[in-house]
């Protein structure tokens, strides 16, 4: 598949989270740099895709810490 057209079916399905997100209130500017950010980790995922399973080792990993992360504030909200 060209990068013109895996580009554009990524800014596309962005517009569409943005959107089911009510997103488009912010102001244009945040709007671009948060969409240029979020294609640019799909794109990372995608690369990492290919490399022997790693891509599923770093999200095991990032959704770990990720449910640390919320289980310790969960605890500390209910402690104050």
């Amino acid at each position: 598949m060209s990068n013109k057209i895996r580009l554009f079916v990524h800014f596309s399905s962005v517009l569409l989270m943005a959107y089911q997100m009510h997103l488009f209130m912010m102001p244009w500017y945040y709007l671009l740099v948060t969409f240029i950010i979020i294609v640019g980790v799909i794109n990372a995922y995608n690369f990492m895709d290919g490399i022997n399973g790693i891509t599923a080792c770093y999200s095991l990993a990032v959704g770990g810490l990720l449910m640390l992360v919320n289980h310790e504030k969960a605890l500390w909200h209910r402690i104050f």
